[in-house]
């Protein structure tokens, strides 16, 4: 019998203190949660800044866009100094090389469907094929998303460049079906 009162003692000892765990960690979380979320958007608007030149950007617009291709990483809203929309920016993912990676892009659309930058961010590719293509102009600048075609002429490794033009191709096809419903949006 007293066996059992120091099993029922150490269970209640260690649930209580799993408890107080918890509630502690749910704590520092609520604490460190918000700064960690800041610093991520400090980093993206770095990125985007060192790549576009708006006044501002929105962000997490892929959760408005259930339906958006699973190529699409994040879509990012930039506006003007007046704070009218002047662009939507997708940040693309595709499987490169073997399927083992990503190569990561931005895709810039102007609100009027023309494409504005269009740019290899990053990749997870063999880097000896996907470093030669990193700083690559497709010539995407002005083309309009209904009628494009990237500057692909002696560019190489092709499966590098086919999920860049997947990654373009998806934001094309994304901007297609919201560019009627962009008319209202504003930075407020």
């Amino acid at each position: 019998m007293n066996n059992n009162k120091k099993i029922l003692k150490y269970t209640v000892f260690l649930v209580v203190l799993g408890l107080i765990a918890g509630v502690l960690l749910g704590a520092v979380n609520a604490l460190t949660s918000p700064i960690i979320e800041e610093r991520a958007k400090e980093q993206v608007v770095g990125a985007l800044r060192k790549e576009f030149d708006y006044a501002d950007y929105s962000f997490g617009k892929k959760v408005d866009y259930p339906e958006s291709s699973d190529a699409i990483q994040e879509i990012f809203f930039a506006f003007n100094e007046d704070g009218s929309l002047a662009a939507v920016i997708y940040q693309t993912a595709v499987p490169g090389y073997e399927k083992t990676g990503f190569v990561r892009c931005f895709v810039e659309i102007k609100v009027d469907g023309t494409f504005g930058k269009a740019k290899m961010i990053s990749h997870d590719d063999t880097p000896s094929f996907a470093d030669k293509i990193m700083d690559h102009d497709f010539g995407m600048a002005d083309q309009n998303v209904d009628s494009y075609s990237p500057v692909v002429a002696g560019v190489t490794p092709q499966f590098t460049l086919g999920a860049i033009i997947a990654g373009f191709d998806a934001a094309a096809d994304h901007f297609k079906t919201i560019k009627a419903d962009l008319g209202g949006v504003t930075n407020d």
